[in-house]
């Protein structure tokens, strides 16, 4: 979740993304949570759905967050509302920059 700036550290510029656009999509996926799904699966269900994606890599440094991703598959899949809602929110950005 870009280090918790998704979730909830003060946004600033992240990979090429201006601090607006961080939290202009931490808007979005928090728009998509509640009781039926928590921000990192929706999180993960928005990579999960691209056509392009056939594996995710996400990190968790204590049990809960990994439990949190693990309940991914359980959770209630994104609406086609809330997919259109985060692709609108979140500007196309093409990482080059591999190690």
């Amino acid at each position: 979740l870009a280090q918790g700036l998704l979730v909830n550290k003060p946004e600033k510029e992240y990979l090429g993304q201006s601090a607006e656009n961080v939290r202009t999509a931490r808007e979005a996926i928090s728009a998509c949570t509640g009781d039926h799904r928590t921000a990192s699966q929706a999180c993960l269900q928005f990579v999960l759905t691209h056509p392009a994606i056939t594996a995710a890599v996400a990190g968790a440094s204590r049990l809960g967050q990994l439990e949190d991703l693990a309940g991914v598959f359980a959770a209630e899949p994104l609406s086609e509302k809330e997919m259109d809602r985060l692709k609108r929110s979140i500007p196309l950005n093409i990482y080059a920059d591999h190690r």
